[in-house]
């Protein structure tokens, strides 16, 4: 009896408070034209708390129900879920995982808004999706300040280090700009832009725009030795602890040139042992120079160390060099060296110079002259 009287209260008070329109099945709460089937006005009051609730319920109190309540009479039945600590995520409840509004599909329930919000929800796409920008633009911005994977496309597919402003492919910690990871599998890169070609090299321009050409040379100049056998026992030897350029290489123009340098730096124990022989490629001639600082346009920090390792007999020290040199006009380049002594020879001789050996010819037979330099090749080739 309470609650038919409270019913009918309610009914009463719907109708007093409102507008029943019975003729057009209307029904109005605060208003008196309803425009729906119910239609509910806001009394817009400063302390009226205007809204409308549907049933809140727990999502314990959710599971009690069972999976037999609702069905396909009550699909569109909107709930607030308003807490989930208890209950379960089973059967109909499988999407319910947090709190709010849900409404049931006749099926199961499912969360209002659900897969709207991708900033707050993970998800899974159940079919292809297209996204249409238009003339819009879609930026990502990080503001992160640590890690190395920020955006990242199947793991170490496709990754982007936000920190370091880096870009991997094939791997989650890319080490420069762009880093490029194939494991060990040949063909790591493709580039395809209409030049490409068997044999061609990527080359790049005054603006770092690469393409591919194929590597021919319009011309090769060889080099010249400054010391020949004739002086190799006489003045022109190489004094340790010296710089002295001994072979000069002229470039006849402006251009790229690759340049290949083999050279053997030879001596015979029963003299002397240099223990080790730098050499170092210098725009200028240097000549018996205690210093690089005397030497005009010497290349400070291309000194390579040869190490000697023999003890007796015929020893020496091999150059195999090969780079690329710009120029933007003639330009001599020079082989410039300095022995250092070593240790006493068999005859307790410590070594105080360093003479040529071998002939002017290239690829020279050695000859029995007590140290020195045999020649190999000292050859540019121009682009």
């Amino acid at each position: 009896m309470k609650n038919r009287f409270i019913f009918g209260i309610t009914l009463s008070m719907m109708f007093f408070a409102g507008n029943a329109n019975a003729q057009q099945g209307r029904v109005g709460i605060n208003t008196s034209t309803p425009k729906t089937t119910l239609d509910i006005a806001a009394k817009l009051g400063s302390t009226d708390a205007d809204g409308l609730q549907a049933p809140r319920l727990t999502r314990a109190e959710l599971t009690a129900k069972g999976n037999s309540v609702y069905g396909t009479d009550q699909a569109g039945t909107i709930i607030y879920v308003s807490d989930i600590t208890g209950g379960d995520v089973a059967s109909q409840r499988v999407n319910i995982t947090a709190a709010g509004y849900y409404f049931f599909d006749g099926n199961l329930w499912q969360k209002v808004g659900a897969g709207s919000d991708l900033y707050k929800d993970n998800g899974t796409l159940t079919s292809n999706r297209t996204v249409s920008q238009g003339t819009n633009t879609m930026a990502f911005t990080s503001s992160a300040t640590s890690g190395t994977s920020h955006f990242t496309v199947d793991n170490s597919t496709f990754n982007v280090d936000a920190v370091n402003d880096r870009v991997g492919i094939g791997t989650n910690s890319p080490a420069t700009k762009l880093d490029v990871n194939n494991g060990n599998n040949a063909g790591a890169v493709k580039i395809v832009d209409g030049t490409q070609g068997e044999g061609k090299v990527l080359t790049s321009d005054a603006n770092g725009v690469g393409t591919w050409r194929t590597m021919a040379f319009s011309s090769n100049v060889e080099g010249t030795w400054l010391i020949n056998n004739s002086q190799a026992a006489t003045n022109n030897s190489i004094p340790t602890n010296r710089y002295s350029s001994v072979a000069r290489l002229s470039l006849p123009s402006a251009g790229t040139y690759l340049v290949f340098l083999n050279a053997d730096f030879g001596f015979d124990n029963t003299v002397s042992i240099p223990a080790q022989v730098e050499y170092l490629i210098t725009r200028g001639e240097i000549n018996n120079e205690p210093n690089l600082a005397n030497a005009v346009g010497a290349v400070p920090g291309t000194w390579n160390t040869l190490y000697n390792s023999v003890t007796s007999g015929m020893g020496g020290f091999t150059i195999n060099n090969t780079f690329f040199i710009v120029t933007t006009g003639p330009q001599d380049i020079f082989v410039t060296i300095k022995p250092i002594p070593g240790q006493p020879a068999n005859n307790g001789t410590i070594a105080t110079k360093l003479q040529r050996w071998g002939g002017t010819a290239e690829h020279p037979p050695y000859q029995s002259i007590p140290g020195g330099l045999a020649i190999d090749r000292f050859v540019a080739y121009k682009f």
